[in-house]
């Protein structure tokens, strides 16, 4: 085992909660079923008959019809349904601690931190417009965890260091 220490990426007003799993679940289990899933999903052409467009005059996102199907519904493999028994902790008020600057002390084991009324920024933007390639986003953000620009392959997974 070891330790860590967990510290929002900024000086925040909003509300945090923790709690931690009382067991370690079979994650690699449920990794192992969700690509399963994934991969049966994306043989039986399973997508979306939509997708959100963002309509620059309005400033709003509306949802565009489609003939086929698009895209993969694929879950990451956190909210698999072999991980709906994990029994935890009770809540913990961590905001106090967060808004004080200071770092909260965590042990080995799996985290849910919940943050109530986090602000949304503006979606960056290139001078074409809207940034609607992951790849890009992450040039302009300086993200280490999902830079490899020789795959276009989307895959769910990519954003659990995120999540």
């Amino acid at each position: 085992g070891g330790e860590g220490f967990m510290r929002p990426p900024f000086h925040t007003e909003e509300k945090f909660t923790i709690k931690h799993a009382l067991s370690i679940p079979d994650l690699l289990g449920a990794k192992s079923a969700a690509d399963g899933e994934c991969s049966n999903r994306r043989e039986a052409r399973m997508g979306f008959p939509y997708s959100w467009e963002y309509d620059r005059i309005n400033s709003r996102w509306y949802r565009l019809r489609s003939s086929k199907s698009i895209g993969t519904p694929c879950l990451s493999f956190l909210f698999h349904t072999t991980l709906n028994d994990i029994t935890w902790s009770s809540s913990r008020d961590i905001t106090q601690t967060f808004a004080e600057g200071t770092d909260e002390h965590v042990a080995p084991g799996l985290y849910e931190v919940i943050i109530s009324n986090w602000q949304l920024e503006k979606e960056v933007e290139s001078p074409e417009g809207r940034t609607g390639n992951l790849f890009e986003y992450v040039k302009k953000n300086g993200s280490p965890n999902c830079n490899d620009e020789s795959s276009f392959e989307w895959d769910i997974n990519d954003a659990t260091h995120i999540i």
